[in-house]
């Protein structure tokens, strides 16, 4: 990868998909800066601690796997291409060395090789690969790489899917009691099945706390009219407890996170409560 290009061919899965690089006569309808935050709000990269790259170039895919995703054949087609790989992945059932003994537990993998250039060609079929396909800014998908890290475990095939995007939508506080709060948000009409998925920031000593409510939804994330709905989430311990969110166990102060696209890739804030203390 060179100033935003591709500058040598990349391949996933033996040949499934293959990245060529541009034309030197390409140029993006959509700008790097673009394409960058339409990568990093991926909903399908969520929390990839690994390699991280992002340019231009022309995708190959097979109509029998991108059809999955609604979109046509693609036969080097110019797009941004995000590509995330390695990381470290928790594999259940194995034997892990715990103080010098062996153990059955969960063990943990590294994918990541400590020697990869960041400009080097990813290896065929490396499990946790994950490609994100820009066409444009309304057209994502996400192409996973088959395989699995976890020894003894099922090897899926790679698959195409459509992508979606984590923003953080507006919200309202509706009543609170204690450490417990019930919130009004606002998400798109026309994907009545979405989840929210509260973060929570907050300091212990101080009780300050900054909230988000977070949506994986299509892109784009103004693709329709926005509808109302009610939500509930703790916010810490209850009073009494060893460590309390506010002085005299009294519910913590909450107030709006930003909202928009969230960048997830390389986010190491994951959703749920995440407490601080004042050193």
């Amino acid at each position: 990868m060179r100033a935003g290009r591709f500058v040598r061919g990349v391949e996933l899965d033996r040949g499934t998909m293959v990245v060529l690089p541009p034309s030197a006569t390409e140029h993006p309808t959509l700008p790097e800066a673009g394409a960058n935050r339409l990568f990093r709000s991926d909903a399908g990269a969520t929390g990839r601690p690994g390699g991280i790259e992002l340019g231009l170039g022309r995708v190959s895919l097979p109509p029998s796997m991108t059809a999955a995703a609604g979109v046509a054949e693609l036969r080097g087609t110019p797009a941004w291409v995000g590509i995330t790989w390695g990381g470290v992945w928790s594999c259940p059932m194995e034997r892990a060395p715990v103080d010098g003994r062996a153990t059955t537990g969960r063990a943990a993998h590294d994918t990541a090789p400590t020697t990869r250039a960041a400009h080097a060609a990813i290896p065929p079929a490396t499990p946790g690969d994950l490609a994100v396909v820009i066409l444009s800014s309304t057209r994502v998908i996400d192409f996973a790489s088959g395989g699995s890290p976890c020894p003894g475990t099922a090897q899926p095939p790679a698959r195409v899917t459509t992508a979606t995007e984590a923003i953080s939508v507006p919200w309202s506080l509706v009543s609170q009691a204690g450490f417990t709060i019930r919130y009004r948000y606002r998400a798109p009409a026309c994907a009545p099945g979405l989840v929210p998925l509260p973060q929570a920031v907050g300091n212990l000593d101080t009780g300050a706390m900054q909230l988000r409510i977070l949506l994986d939804v299509p892109y784009p994330d103004v693709a329709c009219r926005g509808v109302l709905r009610s939500g509930r989430f703790d916010l810490g311990p209850p009073p009494g407890a060893a460590s309390s969110p506010a002085p005299g166990g009294a519910g913590p102060t909450v107030s709006h996170g930003p909202t928009g696209p969230v960048q997830v890739v390389g986010n190491p804030l994951p959703v749920g409560l995440h407490l601080s203390a004042s050193p």
